[in-house]
């Protein structure tokens, strides 16, 4: 099983949390991947 990891350093923005969920639902949608997606705010 592959994992796939997104990783960004930066200062957090509007809308990125929403945008990572609706790429890690397409992909679980389309591939039928198990997927956990952690959003953490520093």
């Amino acid at each position: 099983m592959a994992i796939i990891t997104f990783y960004s350093n930066a200062k957090k923005e509007t809308g990125q949390t929403m945008s990572i969920a609706a790429i890690a639902a397409s992909m679980a949608i389309e591939h039928n991947y198990k997927i956990l997606l952690i959003a953490t705010r520093i």
